[in-house]
């Protein structure tokens, strides 16, 4: 999907389908066609992104706590403190930078979720979009709009 200015976005359902996730809508302002599935599956690969982030994460603040309460000497600069703050330094950058993407992964799925805010408000249209079995964000099935 690309990027727009959040205003004078205008969504119209340009393809009704049998399965409701596959329904094609039409964002104006900026044109770009669509279906909630697309939406499913960026939603899906960001939280998997963000859960292994989030495991990285873990894992390098551990050893960075496990380097300082073993070499808390690590100016002393010797052969084993020398690889403690390697260890460290390393394990600091891939910190900060995971939780730069991680916010990043945040912002992406509170504006998905305005998105589909704006396309339920100006369609009618809602979905139910499952990620790993659990229902998120908006449980009113599109077919009872479809059928009406």
């Amino acid at each position: 999907m690309t990027e727009k200015p959040k205003e004078n976005l205008k969504y119209s359902v340009l393809e009704v389908k049998e399965d409701p996730k596959l329904t094609v809508i039409l964002m104006e302002g900026i044109s770009n066609t669509f279906t909630f599935n697309d939406i499913a599956l960026a939603i899906i690969a960001l939280k998997k992104q963000r859960t292994a982030l989030q495991a990285e994460i873990g894992v390098h603040e551990a050893t960075k706590v496990n380097v300082l309460k073993s070499n808390p000497e690590v100016k002393d600069m010797d052969e084993k403190t020398l690889i403690a703050a390697y260890l460290y330094k390393k394990s600091s950058a891939i910190v900060s930078e995971g939780l730069k993407t991680l916010q990043s992964i945040e912002d992406q799925l509170t504006e998905y979720s305005q998105e589909l805010v704006d396309i339920a408000a100006q369609t009618g249209l809602q979905t139910e979009i499952k990620i790993d079995g659990n229902s998120e964000i908006y449980t009113a099935p599109l077919t009872e709009k479809l059928n009406a």
